[in-house]
């Protein structure tokens, strides 16, 4: 089973959302009416497919720019806590990551997990 979301700690509140799993199409409505439009990309590198041209007047410096300034804004006024990912106050992780065993991994990936 593959996680809804990652995030790094309690003090950066950004979580990567992985979208592949949701139905945008439920109502007739496109992914950007659901979720907002792409502000940018990063880490393209690792990117599996084609890359969706950048957002107009995107740029990774921007992107940054735009990170540092939300992150600088909630430090400052507490805005990311209390944390649906992390327990206040000993700030640990609500769920704990498990690897898989290859047994695990193989029924998962043939389909008799379920």
């Amino acid at each position: 089973m593959a996680p809804v979301g990652n995030t790094h700690s309690p003090r950066v509140p950004f979580v990567g959302i992985i979208h592949t799993f949701m139905d945008h199409g439920t109502g007739g409505a496109a992914r950007n009416d659901v979720l907002g439009k792409p502000l940018g990309y990063v880490q393209t590198k690792f990117a599996v497919g084609t890359i969706p041209p950048p957002p107009r007047g995107s740029s990774l410096l921007r992107v940054i720019g735009r990170s540092v300034r939300l992150l600088g804004k909630w430090w400052f006024t507490g805005a990311g806590s209390p944390s649906p990912f992390f327990a206040d106050p000993t700030r640990a992780p609500t769920s704990e990551p498990r690897i898989l065993r290859p047994e695990e991994r193989h029924a998962l990936s043939s389909g008799s997990a379920r």
